[in-house]
């Protein structure tokens, strides 16, 4: 049977999504059964796989390319900028393979399928093998989040976990405060000539950098830049001052945030409006009439545009979710957008300023991919991202000659950031007509006065809380954190969100907890923890409860939150968290994890919450129904041929 190696050639976002995951692995297994393929493994003697998969995911979401379209120029930018960023390797050695299994890959699909470019990305790859080891295990190439990456693997935390992570960020923050070194076996690589727009930059603040190709810590010159920032404040010019305190906040100014914000809420309506299943993303067939009606409208000449296509849109949809105006309620497989009532209610009655500096706080301090629907791969947030690229645009007006100029933006701030700064009128873009076949054309991109004073002002409110907002870790608490700042400058802010505090529900929960095909459902009462749900599942699957575990669901925002076993790490614990304690409805969603080894992924889902029955459910649960027999939790491999 011939494979189809272009199925997902001619298919919108949307529907390349639920496709995606197992093309990647048919694709694999495809190379891997050739005879090419088998002389590669009998050649290599390991397991291959892992970085076609990854070129093939990275192109699909970077390069907007299927492998019968990808150009050398996409794997030139997938090679050189978007792996080096995206992956960080536990072991220098783990990119030694990248480039051979690529070769003979890309070689497999030049002599099988005849892809237009498959000849010029196999030279290339070859012409970059002695190279690429070296992007891949250099922190420059990663930015700053490559850099804490390699930073706390060397200090020792295991930053594969959302938990390590967050204790080496604890200790970065503290070391931070006490000048001590963060870790004194940070790789030293020779420095390379900044852009001259960055140089300006570290000119500005007054940090001297070293000549190009003299030897350097990087994340000692990071922290010399992070100081010199800190002490920004003395340069505080009484211009800047003067810009916030006479900027007027209305529907029409700054920017078109609060009339554009007030096009998606009447679109949403009462009756909320279908999403995507899997990021939860707005219709295609509506975009480019909602774009339309934007007073911050783009310009796409695109066949399928999806809602990321719409760089404004997509933004705004940022602001809906992680302000709380909007969340996703699922039924079923259907998911629809619909407005929080009780959000929505405060918001009609605040001011243009307080409207404005509430969205500016849900974009810079709770915004993050995730409530787009990307994958919870970092801890940067949308502020983390902007932070970090405002020092290219407030040094000088940055212009892009043509579209790969331009791409650098898709990484910082990211093109929904820079719709964002703009719409706040902290930019000024200039835009052309797109090309055929091309999305948003941008030419030019230049701080307005207000976003030079603005950002100032929001950095340095930002270093003063060590670079961590409280509300990731309390994500109930009102959306005030950046008002001790703003307030000054913006007395009419007086009112703030205040989000609805999740109440503890009573009755008991039904669930339908699955294993693949396999199923129970499951009754317990909401005063149960989640300790107690998981000892349920594991009796209604006979597994003995010798492992850790862990629970994660998400909040209203769409952010993924982790309750741990309670000899886990973690910062809260599932002997703790009560059920009725959580933001679970009807249709809501959670994961369980049994056995961090054998890695048992169980799916629940809330299909009931009932009041209390005549006679309560107790917290130990009980099965209601089963379907298919349960896997063995230790399967006999003795006869198995490994």
């Amino acid at each position: 049977m011939t494979y189809n190696i272009r199925l997902l050639d001619n298919l919108s976002f949307d529907e390349v999504e639920p496709l995606l995951e197992q093309y990647i692995i048919d694709t694999v297994n495809h190379f891997i059964r050739s005879d090419r393929g088998q002389a590669y493994l009998q050649r290599q003697q390991y397991e291959a796989g892992y970085w076609i998969d990854t070129f093939i995911d990275l192109g699909y979401h970077y390069a907007d390319k299927t492998l019968a379209k990808m150009t050398k120029a996409d794997a030139q930018l997938l090679m050189e900028s978007v792996l080096p960023r995206k992956i960080t390797l536990m072991n220098p050695r783990d990119a030694d393979d990248t480039i051979p299994e690529l070769v003979e890959f890309w070689i497999f699909l030049q002599e099988t399928y005849q892809f237009r470019s498959a000849g010029a990305i196999v030279k290339y790859l070859q012409s970059i093998a002695l190279e690429f080891p070296g992007w891949m295990n250099d922190p420059t190439k990663g930015g700053i989040a490559k850099s804490f990456m390699l930073q706390g693997m060397q200090a020792g935390y295991d930053m594969t976990t959302q938990e390590g992570m967050t204790a080496f960020q604890t200790e970065y923050n503290q070391r931070l405060k006490t000048d001590a070194p963060i870790n004194p076996a940070i790789p030293i690589v020779p420095m390379v000539e900044p852009p001259s727009a960055l140089k300006q930059v570290f000119d500005t603040l007054g940090v001297e950098l070293p000549e190009a190709g003299q030897p350097v810590n990087p994340m000692s010159l990071m922290q010399q830049l992070l100081a010199a920032a800190n002490t920004g404040e003395s340069s505080w010019s009484e211009e800047e001052a003067a810009t916030l305190h006479a900027q007027k906040i209305t529907e029409a100014e700054p920017g078109t945030v609060l009339h554009d914000i007030q096009v998606l809420v009447d679109y949403i309506g009462a009756d909320g409006v279908t999403v995507s299943g899997k990021r939860q993303h707005l219709p295609p067939k509506h975009l480019a009439e909602l774009n339309s009606r934007l007073n911050q409208s783009i310009a796409l000449d695109l066949k399928r545009p999806q809602q990321k296509s719409y760089a404004n849109i997509h933004g705004l949809y940022l602001l809906l979710r992680a302000s709380g105006l909007a969340e996703v309620l699922t039924q079923g497989k259907k998911s629809r957008l619909v407005l929080n009532p009780a959000i929505v209610g405060q918001w009609q009655q605040f001011n243009a300023t307080e409207r404005y500096c509430t969205l500016l706080e849900a974009w810079l301090v709770r915004g993050h991919e995730e409530i787009l629907g990307e994958p919870r791969s970092s801890l940067l947030s949308e502020g983390d991202r902007c932070f970090q690229a405002w020092s290219r645009f407030a040094a000088t007006p940055c212009t892009y000659k043509n579209y790969e100029a331009q791409h650098t933006l898709n990484y910082a701030p990211r093109l929904y950031n820079l719709a964002l700064m703009q719409a706040f009128g902290l930019v000024k873009l200039t835009s052309l007509k797109p090309q055929s076949g091309k999305g948003w054309r941008i030419k030019r991109v230049e701080a307005t006065p207000l976003g030079r004073a603005l950002f100032k002002c929001l950095y340095t409110a930002y270093l003063e809380q060590e670079m961590l907002w409280q509300s990731e870790a309390d994500f109930s608490r009102p959306l005030d954190e950046l008002k001790p700042a703003l307030s000054p400058y913006f007395p009419a802010w007086r009112q703030t969100l205040q989000l609805p505090q999740i109440g503890s529900q009573t009755g008991r929960f039904i669930f339908k907890v699955s294993l693949g095909k396999v199923w129970r459902r499951l009754a317990i009462a909401a005063e149960a923890t989640l300790e107690d749900l998981s000892l349920l599942i594991l009796h209604a699957v006979n597994f003995d409860n010798d492992h850790l575990h862990e629970f994660t669901y998400r909040d209203p925002s769409g952010r993924t939150r982790s309750v741990m076993h309670p000899m886990a790490d973690g910062d809260r614990f599932t002997d703790e968290v009560t059920l009725g304690s959580l933001p679970l409805e009807v249709g809501s969603q959670m994961k369980y994890v049994f056995d961090f080894g054998d890695w048992w992924e169980f799916e629940i889902q809330v299909e009931a919450i009932e009041p209390e029955p005549a006679i309560p459910t107790t917290v130990q649960g009980e099965i209601l129904a089963r379907r298919g027999k349960a896997p063995e939790q230790y399967p006999d491999y003795e006869d198995e041929n490994w």
